[in-house]
């Protein structure tokens, strides 16, 4: 890949793990899309932060088995769990703009048939 590619794939990198990061923190950001599009980006820009986000501590297992196309139920649960929380939350804020509802709700439908259609883990 030539190097403005790279780099414009590094940034769009950083910029999704600190998104990431944040949602791990706030329950009205999701963090699991964060992720998976930092990864995406890593994986295509830096191998070196792509390996240190397979191996984080905190989301390194859960990335490689998203990686394998498959999760275990508790963390399809403690992704669908807060996302959910998080939406519910954003409905009790937003409950004017009715166009925010709808784009949440598809999101987290979205999200949570994605997940649950994953294999389970064989581990």
């Amino acid at each position: 890949m030539k190097h403005t590619g790279r780099v414009i794939l590094l940034v769009l990198g950083f910029v999704s793990l600190g998104l990431a990061f944040a949602g791990a923190a706030l329950p009205v950001i999701p963090a699991t899309p964060f992720l998976i599009v930092a990864l995406f980006c890593f994986d295509r820009s830096s191998e070196r932060w792509h390996n240190w986000l397979r191996n984080h501590r905190f989301f390194g297992s859960y990335l490689r088995e998203y990686e394998r196309r498959e999760m275990r139920l508790r963390n399809k649960l403690l992704t669908v769990g807060p996302l959910w929380l998080g939406v519910g939350l954003s409905f009790w804020f937003a409950h004017g703009y009715l166009w925010v509802t709808i784009v949440l709700a598809i999101f987290a439908a979205a999200m949570t048939v994605h997940l649950f259609t994953l294999s389970p883990d064989k581990d």
